[in-house]
């Protein structure tokens, strides 16, 4: 029983720093949108908003593997929390569950993960035009 509490243990680790990346890549995207927004200030370019742009499609696409390989290691653990201790063999990967949790895309479509980044490029559009105006 040991064993199993011990690698059920590695694998929420896994699982807990995985959510802290994600928290953290959200919180480095609304420092670096309010830093590149107070640079531009009261004009911004068309080609200025394609700048700021790339770093939130960038930390979208990163925020969304972080939330896909949590998802794969909370899969995992579902699997060696159901293992009798004598089979217990410290396997760490999560590859073999892909065709289990939703693909890159729902997930960078999903509730935790859309909404934050579709607001931020919603609000560079519209600050955008209003600049243009």
């Amino acid at each position: 029983m040991d064993e199993k509490i011990a690698h059920l243990t590695f694998i929420q680790g896994v699982v807990n720093r995985m959510a802290a990346n994600s928290f953290l890549v959200k919180g480095w995207t609304i420092a670096l949108i309010a830093a590149l927004l107070a640079i531009a200030a009261d004009k911004i370019t068309f080609a200025y908003m394609l700048v700021v742009l790339v770093p939130v499609i960038l930390f979208w696409w990163l925020d969304s593997y972080y939330l896909m390989q949590e998802r794969l290691y909370r899969e995992l653990y579902k699997d060696v929390s159901q293992k009798a201790s004598g089979s217990i063999d410290f396997n760490m990967d999560s590859s073999t569950y892909k065709g289990r949790v939703e693909s890159f895309f729902e997930i960078a479509r999903s509730s935790s993960v859309g909404p934050f980044y579709l607001v931020i490029v919603a609000l560079l559009v519209v600050m955008y035009f209003r600049s243009c105006h």
